[in-house]
């Protein structure tokens, strides 16, 4: 038996946790930190990355992206402090630049292919496109082999 308690590494998995999809996990982790909070969206169409559809949270020090992309869905996060932001952004409380708050995070993140979008039903959208790409049945089937079969043909064609 594994000594959790003294194996810093060690992380206690919950089973609803480890039962999840990896989107799945990107969806909760979407519900958690972004629904229903004030937070921006930025989109682009056409990226070297393909589409694009990034969004992003101050919780805190720090800041939160979910970027999703053809690839799938990346969790990002970055310490405000490590985002560079100029004297007169930081005196009236504009916040950073998308190209220095997108650049924290990644470089090879396209900043300037972004655009923030403040539609307010963006979110809702976004939400619903990543609960469309959850699975939520499984169809499977029992087949039976007799001896002597070798083929999928073969065991198709019993009929018990």
């Amino acid at each position: 038996m594994l000594n959790l308690v003294n194996n810093p590494s060690a992380k206690i998995t919950g089973v609803h946790e480890s039962l999840l999809q990896e989107c799945e996990k990107d969806i909760i982790w979407y519900r958690e930190n972004f629904f229903g909070k004030p937070h921006e969206n930025y989109l682009a169409l056409e990226s070297s990355k393909g589409p694009l559809a990034i969004s992003v949270i101050l919780d805190g020090g720090i800041y939160k992206a979910l970027v999703r992309s053809i690839d799938g869905a990346e969790r990002l996060t970055v310490e405000a402090s490590a985002v560079y932001q100029s004297g007169h952004r930081k005196l009236f409380r504009m916040g950073p630049k998308v190209e220095n708050l997108m650049s924290a995070f990644s470089s090879g993140i396209p900043a300037r292919v972004l655009t923030l979008v403040k539609s307010p039903g963006l979110p809702n959208e976004l939400l619903a496109m990543e609960e469309r790409q959850v699975i939520r049945s499984y169809k499977f089937g029992v087949g039976y082999c007799k001896a002597g079969q070798v083929t999928e043909a073969d065991m198709l064609s019993n009929r018990h």
